[in-house]
């Protein structure tokens, strides 16, 4: 593993403790990366704390999970499970539990802004691992919103725009996935990190402090098809972009890698 853990400075114009606020909410793509990072004390896990101590408390979270491909859907649960869709890990993180209360009002809130119906679902990985760590209380309400593969990214993104009012009611709003993901041709083991993933996460890095986002939408990137053999774990990024508005600027808050090709780099708008 490759680990570069950022300062993170001023992200939102607060430090310190979280604070309720009025202010607009940012917009955070995460790279979730092994669920090992959740007792790893690792560069990943530090960076999602200062993150949640540096930007005013939320209201509410939506999470849009790479891990929830089931057309879309809102989650709708009072009180979500914690689910371990992961296999082979030490059984301590099977023990684990990010016990958050869902929120019926913001569960009606997406389901009116988008049209679509509701879950009682629990909370993946790709949402409860990141959130462990940025408010380890887990006291603020956790919804999460699924992910249609069979729906062009274009689809994706013109969703998320008609989610940005929320920015403005008090909820974050997280895409968790991985900035690259091919686990094809992974190695736990590695020492070296393939080049394509540096090509790429270089490249993106470009793109999402330029706001280029229509190469985003376009796959227009060197690499794509090797980075994302299949899109679920690059939708949620999709949406973050969708969510940008023009004054937001683009603070990296954390890069490193995984497994050779996977790049962790992590993406805050505000």
């Amino acid at each position: 593993m490759w680990y570069v853990p950022l300062v993170l400075l001023l992200l939102v114009g607060c430090t310190g403790e979280n604070m309720e606020t009025k202010e607009r909410m940012p917009v955070l793509f995460v790279s979730h990366g092994s669920p090992m990072s959740v007792i790893d004390d690792s560069g990943f896990s530090s960076a999602m704390q200062q993150v949640g101590l540096n930007i005013p408390k939320p209201k509410a979270i939506l999470v849009a999970s790479a891990h929830w491909l089931d057309g879309t859907k809102v989650s709708c649960s009072a009180e979500p499970e914690t689910i371990h869709d992961f296999y082979g890990f030490p059984d301590e993180l099977y023990r684990l539990e990010y016990k958050a209360l869902g929120s019926t009002e913001l569960s009606k809130r997406v389901s009116e802004l988008l049209g679509v119906g509701c879950d009682e679902r629990g909370l993946d990985h790709g949402a409860w691992t990141p959130l462990y760590h940025m408010f380890p209380d887990a006291d603020i309400p956790v919804v999460q919103l699924s992910i249609n593969l069979n729906q062009p990214v274009a689809y994706h993104y013109a969703l998320a725009k008609k989610l940005q009012p929320l920015r403005d009611e008090g909820v974050l709003i997280i895409g968790s996935g991985s900035l690259t993901h091919n686990l094809r041709e992974a190695q736990w083991d590695a020492t070296e990190v393939d080049a394509r993933a540096i090509a790429f996460d270089k490249e993106m890095q470009e793109v999402l402090a330029k706001k280029a986002f229509s190469r985003v939408v376009e796959m227009d990137l060197p690499n794509f098809t090797w980075a994302h053999p299949t899109l679920d774990h690059y939708l949620p990024l999709v949406y973050i972009v969708g969510l940008v508005a023009d004054e937001d600027k683009a603070v990296t808050v954390f890069e490193g890698y995984q497994t050779k090709t996977v790049s962790m780099r992590s993406v805050l708008f505000s």
